[in-house]
């Protein structure tokens, strides 16, 4: 196994290495080189790829849901626009959109890569009426990416590596975006405008296997100064929308519970992941495949809601723990959800797959798979009650 100390000290973000747990398990078992090769290629096409069709899937759900094409929508699991690729249910969309961040409003999320500290790749979306109406991107090899800040004469590329602290780089970056988002939408240049800034590595979450293990990871980024007294957030709204701000105050558990009660009235969601995106993992990158993919669905499970919210993290702001390379994540105890349980393939899993479960619903208390109300995204949901 490979220890903290082979992380290289002048690694920017070396600190929170350990709070990313996909991300250090795989650093345990295959070293620094393996991690480092892996950050463009990820970055790249989680980025991109996998968003752009999701960001497409959900302008069109959203669309047809108000259209009254679509029915049950109470049953139906969508993607959300806030953040890139989530999961909402479709008939919750509209209302907890417009409660988090309002009426008209366009969010910028910027990818920073972990390494070099350069901004990577910017997705930004637009809500109308809580509404997705339209989104678009600019990746790595853009020149937009070479503009410069009006008044300090640094790229947007450039600048997280010129000021200290995502919070205030970003308020740097948001002000280059935001002149760039008035001249590619004039019509919502009165609208409101927010960033998500954040350290590119959080593409990992697409590694948690259930809505509330995404969300954990959503506060730990929140919370990784406050809490966990890293140097630095992990991840900022600028400016905060006002009721994200009273959340990320409250307790891991809180936190989760209070948006999953708006995303998904508290029912569980084990992820999906499209053929393209396992076809690219299997090829480009099998260790991640086989150990946070496969290895999760069929042997180690996924944690219930109830676990999630119980999970103990490790202390942080202990310096032994990184001398000793000993970082646990204390789960309650209870054997996790695996494919047995579903009496399905990894293929058929990962179309996405809601449940009757909840945050009540007490370890190994029901039998999994008669407690699955659908399966699948959006338009292709297929109901099983």
């Amino acid at each position: 196994m490979h220890n903290y100390g082979e992380i290289p000290d002048d690694f920017p973000i070396k600190r929170y290495f350990p709070l990313n747990k996909t991300l250090w398990r795989m650093f345990r078992l295959y070293g620094w080189e393996f991690i480092l090769a892996g950050y463009q290629k990820g970055m790249d096409f989680f980025g991109y790829e996998v968003f752009k069709n999701r960001l497409n899937e959900a302008i069109r759900s959203a669309r047809e849901v108000l259209e009254g094409k679509i029915e049950n929508p109470e049953k139906i699991i969508a993607f959300t626009l806030f953040p890139p690729g989530g999961y909402i249910r479709a008939d919750l969309q509209q209302g907890s959109m417009k409660l988090l961040y309002g009426e008209s409003v366009d969010v910028s999320y910027v990818g920073i890569r972990d390494d070099k500290l350069e901004t990577s790749f910017i997705l930004n979306g637009h809500l109308e009426d809580g509404i997705p109406v339209d989104w678009w991107m600019i990746g790595p090899d853009s020149e937009i990416l070479d503009r410069k800040h009006h008044k300090y004469g640094i790229k947007l590329r450039d600048i997280p590596k010129k000021f200290k602290g995502l919070e205030k780089a970003g308020w740097k970056v948001r002000e280059i975006l935001l002149d760039i988002r008035n001249e590619r939408t004039p019509h919502w240049a009165d609208s409101t405008y927010q960033i998500g800034i954040g350290y590119g590595s959080m593409i990992h979450v697409a590694f948690d296997l259930s809505n509330y293990e995404s969300l954990g990871r959503v506060y730990d980024m929140f919370a990784a100064k406050r809490v966990y007294k890293m140097p630095d957030v992990g991840f900022a709204y600028l400016p905060m929308p006002q009721l994200m701000s009273m959340i990320t105050y409250m307790e891991r558990p809180f936190f989760i519970l209070r948006l999953m009660g708006m995303n998904t009235a508290h029912k569980f969601f084990t992820s999906c992941m499209e053929q393209f995106a396992q076809d690219f993992l299997k090829r480009e990158i099998p260790e991640d495949w086989e150990t946070n993919i496969e290895g999760v669905w069929k042997k180690e499970g996924i944690p219930w809601p109830i676990q999630t919210l119980g999970c103990e993290l490790p202390n942080y702001k202990n310096n032994k723990l990184y001398d000793k390379s000993d970082f646990e994540w204390k789960y309650p105890p209870g054997k996790n959800i695996t494919l047995a349980d579903i009496d399905m393939t990894l293929e058929e899993a990962f179309k996405g797959i809601f449940y009757e479960i909840d945050h009540t619903t007490e370890v190994g208390s029901v039998d999994v798979k008669k407690s699955i109300i659908s399966t699948g995204i959006g338009r292709e949901t297929v109901f099983h009650k």
